[in-house]
């Protein structure tokens, strides 16, 4: 179904799309045709609705395509109560604690607390397409001061980072490496105080690395140790690899 008497003018079409109503989807298709045109035609409908779910953002999108594990979570969350869902961590229950967004507004992740069947406690963050299927438990979920603090660290930092490995880090950047971080988005570390040329950060280990492998000479690590080991060696293996690859 396509047609060219769409709400948006003067654009020029170069693929058609066909959508076959399957009797599957027959009554929502019929629901639609009755019920909702306003007037217009039923390729006109199809189109602006998926003009419409491209404009969101891909976060939002996310929770239209798992909207019944989102809405079962949210309820979960707001009644206080712990959920369990069909992935393969062993777990007797999960304590939700909050659905969060990633910065760049890319994903949804699940932060909470996995009690494993022998009641041990563990904080995580998981991507809401994990959950397949949410079934909501007559219990209540529960969280001790230490898991709040880390689990709000977590929402500070970054939802998609693995807890406890938080670091505080001291970077030098030269005139380039300012302006990649100006520009360079995707993934960046929160500075909590800047000094010329010294950049300073509370983040996620793999954060600071996943970021700052993409500056070269024009990122220093002052501090910590850990973190300029494991850009050496990221440099190291790389450096050697083109090497035999030339030899």
């Amino acid at each position: 179904i396509c047609q060219k008497d769409s709400l948006k003018k003067n654009e020029i079409y170069d693929q058609i799309v066909m959508i076959r109503p399957t009797k599957i989807y027959e009554e929502i298709f019929n629901e639609i045709l009755y019920n909702y045109l306003d007037n217009s035609s039923i390729s006109s409908y199809f189109r602006n609705l998926f003009d419409y779910y491209a404009s969101l953002d891909q976060d939002s999108r996310e929770k239209i395509i798992f909207k019944n594990q989102f809405e079962k979570i949210q309820q979960a969350i707001k009644n206080g109560l712990t959920i369990k869902m069909d992935f393969s961590l062993n777990m007797d229950s999960f304590h939700v604690y909050k659905i969060v967004q990633t910065k760049e507004k890319l994903f949804n992740y699940v932060l909470g607390v996995i009690k494993s069947p022998s009641g041990k406690r563990k904080t995580v963050s998981i991507h809401l397409y994990k959950f397949l299927n949410v079934i909501i438990l007559n219990k209540t979920s529960d969280f001790s001061n230490n898991e709040i603090k880390m689990l709000d660290n977590m929402i500070e930092v970054g939802p998609q980072y693995i807890a406890g490995e938080f670091l505080d880090a001291k970077i030098k950047l030269t005139n380039l490496g300012k302006r990649k971080f100006r520009t360079i988005f995707l993934n960046r570390p929160k500075t909590y105080k800047i000094e010329g040329s010294y950049y300073y950060f509370k983040a996620s280990r793999t954060q600071l690395f996943q970021y700052f492998s993409r500056f070269g000479k024009d990122a220093y690590v002052i501090y910590p140790e850990i973190l300029r080991q494991d850009l050496i060696k990221y440099y190291k293996d790389g450096y050697e690899s083109l090497i035999e690859d030339i030899e």
